[in-house]
């Protein structure tokens, strides 16, 4: 591996960890300060938060593991065919992730529903 490479690979690594460590840090802000202030508003920021994590991690072993998988038992155009795809999914996923971040965003900024409280005990 030539220093470029090895370069190249660090910095990878580098930006998923900082990406993930926002991530997970996104998904401690919505279990604890929005759960606490708006528990109707926290479960779509949280499953957005849980949903972005399991992609950054799956994206991230996925691609190499493809790439080995596709270059053994096929030429440079197959892999680049393969990088390709998996762009195009990770563009189309990333999409959805940002449309699902906008509408747990709505939800946040609506006003709190308000609490029902029954005037009577239900045992009685």
């Amino acid at each position: 591996m030539t220093s470029s490479q090895s370069l190249l690979a660090l910095a990878t690594g580098i930006s998923w960890l900082v990406s993930m460590a926002g991530h997970v840090g996104l998904l401690v802000v919505a279990l604890v300060l929005v759960r606490r202030h708006r528990p109707d508003a926290a479960g779509p920021l949280v499953g957005w938060a849980v949903a972005e994590l399991v992609l950054g991690v799956v994206g991230a072993a996925l691609g190499p593991i493809t790439t080995a998988l596709v270059a053994r038992s096929s030429g440079i155009e197959a892999v680049v065919t393969a990088q390709a795809v998996q762009t195009l999914v990770r563009t189309v996923l990333g999409a959805g992730l940002v449309a699902w971040l906008a509408y747990a965003l709505v939800v946040l900024a609506q006003p709190p529903k308000p609490v029902e409280v029954p005037r009577e005990p239900p045992y009685r």
